[in-house]
């Protein structure tokens, strides 16, 4: 009985050691593969900088023709004095120039970390700026 023991200690024991073990070289190798990953994502992100620069550059630049182009557009809105005279309207033009100039804001103070935020940011304002578009529609159609 004792024999069986020993025997069923000296496996599991056995058992234990090689777990251990292996848990070490995977992760000795896991390390080693992240350090390699993060290296090659440092190379790929130094190379992407100018062309996020870039980028960003543009998209501001095109954006700050757009809030000229929505300002102008507001502003013949408001010349409309037979509609401006009805407060949906009014409130309507109002909220218009807001949005605009939110839109403005969020250009001039624009601070992302990386190209992932970059692209949220982008998402964002171009979508802000289709329902203003859209809402300018809106409104012509109504005059």
């Amino acid at each position: 009985m004792k024999y069986i023991q020993s025997i069923f200690i000296l496996l599991t024991l056995t058992f234990c050691i090689g777990f251990v073990v292996s848990s070490c070289i995977e992760s000795h190798t896991k390390g080693e593969n992240s350090q390699s990953t993060l290296a090659a994502a440092k190379e790929e992100f130094e190379g992407d900088t100018d062309a996020f620069i870039e980028d960003m550059k543009q998209f501001k630049a095109d954006l700050s023709v757009k809030y000229e182009h929505n300002k102008r557009i507001i502003d013949s809105l408001r010349e409309n004095k037979t509609q401006m005279m009805k407060d949906s309207y009014k409130e309507k033009v109002e909220e218009l120039e807001i949005a605009n100039e939110i839109i403005k804001n969020k250009i001039d103070t624009i601070a992302v970390k990386g190209n992932l935020e970059w692209k949220n940011f982008k998402k964002e304002l171009n979508q802000d700026e289709e329902n203003l578009e859209d809402t300018f529609k809106e409104l012509k159609v109504k005059i």
